[in-house]
């Protein structure tokens, strides 16, 4: 979401100096989701719901292509924002076969939640 914003531009230059590349899936509000092109990433971006917390990521790993999993079965995973949207979507990197120690994972923020 919004409050990984900074942190993904970081783990892209970061990606980009090492030669590889990178594929960045956020959940933002529809009025903020020309954010990641004025921090020059390239992200694609699907609607954010207090109510469901992430399950329009989970929708999209899940419409994704199967060549696309092939390739990343070496990748490195970076989940950060919601804790309610994390768990949604590290259950889904795992049910699709990504394994535990791929996954890092940052929770910025939970509902009704102070100091994480």
């Amino acid at each position: 979401d919004e409050s990984t914003l900074g942190l993904y531009r970081y783990l892209k230059s970061a990606v980009h100096a090492s030669d590889r590349d990178y594929l960045c899936l956020l959940e933002l509000d529809h009025t903020h989701c020309h954010w990641p092109g004025l921090l020059e990433f390239q992200a694609e971006v699907v609607g954010k719901s207090d109510e469901t917390p992430g399950v329009s990521a989970v929708d999209s790993l899940t419409e994704m292509d199967g060549n696309l999993w092939n390739n990343w079965q070496k990748a490195s995973f970076y989940l950060s924002g919601r804790a309610q949207s994390i768990q949604k979507i590290h259950k889904k990197l795992l049910e699709k076969g990504v394994a535990p120690n791929q996954i890092q994972i940052h929770p910025y923020w939970a509902s009704g939640k102070k100091g994480l």
